[in-house]
């Protein structure tokens, strides 16, 4: 497997993983919903190390730029939970079978190395849905942040709410 890898301090990172072989990851919008739920949770235990700029939950696969706040690996802690919580959770749900990997690796993380790209980054983030030919405006999208939105995140969901 593998070594970790240490993500630099006050280094903002797009990360971003799909699903094996491009299959459906979220079949409908409770699954969706569960994913996000997975991440409000640990991102909740990985405040003082990190915080989402933004986010999109897509179909098939996730984007998350994430400022990183101290060094070391509490990304990959973040992330691999929130991979995990979701991987039990699908095979419950939808398949016995053991062993089986559903990620198709570990998740990618690319260094954002200034504010320009940061805003390219995010907008690019943002208007995935549009560019995958999944909503006409990329505001009917509801699994995805809002940077143009003061307070549109992932604190402000209904977690009770029937998407």
């Amino acid at each position: 497997m593998p070594k970790r890898r240490k993500f630099e301090e006050n280094t903002n990172y797009h990360v971003y993983n799909r699903w094996l072989y491009k299959q459906t990851l979220f079949h409908n919008n409770k699954d969706l919903q569960r994913f996000l739920w997975y991440i409000d949770i640990y991102k909740k235990k990985c405040e003082k190390d990190l915080s989402i700029l933004a986010y999109c939950i897509l179909p098939n696969h996730f984007h998350l730029v994430v400022h990183n706040i101290s060094d070391g690996h509490r990304l990959s802690y973040f992330i691999g939970n929130i991979c995990a919580a979701y991987t039990r959770y699908y095979k419950t749900k939808y398949s016995k079978e053991k062993g089986k990997m559903y990620f198709e690796c570990r998740f990618k993380a690319k260094e954002i190395i200034d504010e320009d790209y940061l805003q390219q980054c995010i907008q690019y983030v943002e208007n995935n849905p549009l560019k995958h030919g999944l909503v006409d405006k990329v505001e009917d999208w509801l699994f995805k942040s809002e940077s143009s939105h003061p307070g549109a995140n992932i604190e402000n969901i209904n977690w009770e709410r029937d998407f």
